[in-house]
C-alpha cells in the first residue's frame, strides 16, 4: 500500500491500496482502493473503491464505487454506484446509480437509477431505476413499469418530434414504440411494393 501526505492512510489501510492527500484513506481504507485529495476517502472506504477529488468518497463509500470530482459521492454512496461532478451523488448515492453533472442524484438517488444534469441546479430522483436527463432548457425521465404496463418517459419544457403521418395515442412506452416500428416497417414495404408496381407498368406502357 501506498499513503502520501499528511494522515494518508493513517489507521487501517488495507492491502494494495493508494491514499494521495491530506487525510485521503485515513481510516479503514480498504484492499486496492484509491483515495487521491485531499479528504477523500477519508473514513471507511470499501474494498476496490475509487475516489478522487477534494472530500470525494469522503465517508462510508461503498465497494466497488467510483467517485470524481469536488465532494462527489461525499457521504454514504452505495456499492457499485459511480459519481461524476462537483458533487455528484452527494448524499446516501444508491447502489448500482450513475449520476453525472453539478449535483446530479445529490441526495438520495435511488438504486440502479441514472440521473445527468447540466441544468446548473441540484438535480434528485429517489425512485429505483429512474433515468432522469436535465439541462438548463428542459428536462426528460423514464418511469419504469409497475406491473400492469412498461413504464413511461415524461418531458417537460421542449418538443418531442414524431413523423407528421404517425398518429399517437396514448401514452408512448416500450411495448407501442416497438408497435409503431413494426407499422412503420408495414407501411414502407407497402411502399416498396407499390414503386415496384408501378416500374413494371411504366416497362409495359
Amino acid at each position: 500500500s501506498i499513503a502520501v501526505g499528511n494522515s494518508a492512510g493513517l489507521t487501517a489501510q488495507g492491502e494494495s491500496s493508494l491514499a494521495v492527500g491530506r487525510s485521503a484513506g485515513e481510516t479503514d481504507q480498504g484492499a486496492s482502493s484509491v483515495a487521491v485529495g485531499n479528504a477523500a476517502g477519508q473514513t471507511s472506504q470499501d474494498v476496490n473503491s475509487v475516489a478522487v477529488g477534494y472530500f470525494a468518497g469522503n465517508s462510508t463509500q461503498g465497494g466497488y464505487a467510483v467517485a470524481v470530482g469536488n465532494a462527489a459521492g461525499y457521504s454514504a454512496q452505495g456499492s457499485t454506484s459511480v459519481a461524476i461532478g462537483k458533487e455528484a451523488g452527494k448524499i446516501t448515492q444508491g447502489a448500482g446509480s450513475v449520476a453525472m453533472g453539478y449535483a446530479a442524484g445529490f441526495t438520495s438517488q435511488g438504486a440502479n437509477g441514472i440521473i445527468i444534469n447540466s441544468s446548473g441546479d441540484e438535480l434528485d430522483d429517489t425512485t429505483e431505476g429512474h433515468i432522469h436527463i436535465a439541462s438548463n432548457r428542459a428536462s426528460f425521465d423514464f418511469e419504469y413499469g409497475d406491473g400492469t404496463n412498461n413504464g413511461q418517459w415524461s418531458f417537460s419544457t421542449g418538443d418531442v418530434s414524431m413523423p407528421a403521418n404517425l398518429a399517437v395515442n396514448g401514452i408512448i412506452t416500450g411495448t407501442n414504440i416497438v408497435t409503431m416500428e413494426a407499422t412503420l416497417n408495414r407501411q414502407n414495404n407497402l411502399i416498396a411494393l407499390l414503386e415496384e408496381r408501378l416500374k413494371t407498368l411504366e416497362s409495359k406502357a
